[in-house]
């Protein structure tokens, strides 16, 4: 998946740029990358992550938790260690 700028993302979530802006700031999804004029650019792991944060939330599950339970998956999946 290419680089997508945060308007391109948003509309292919169905979710509002400030919605996005909201999860960087509570550190639940940052942006992969800034693109030369600062927009937030985010790639495929960016895409994937909020995949699964949007599907705890049609949960009803709270942004602190799903916080949580994101970290932890994504640390089991890119940390070896835990795994071995």
């Amino acid at each position: 998946m290419a680089t997508l700028r945060i308007g391109e993302l948003a509309r292919l979530a169905g979710i509002s740029v400030r919605t996005l802006h909201h999860y960087d700031a509570i550190g639940l999804l940052h942006a992969s990358a800034r693109s030369t004029s600062g927009y937030r650019c985010y790639d495929g792991n960016d895409a994937i992550r909020l995949q699964q944060i949007l599907f705890y939330r049609e949960m009803e599950m709270p942004l602190q938790r799903i916080k949580a339970v994101v970290v932890l998956s994504w640390a089991f999946i890119h940390d070896r260690s835990i795994r071995s």
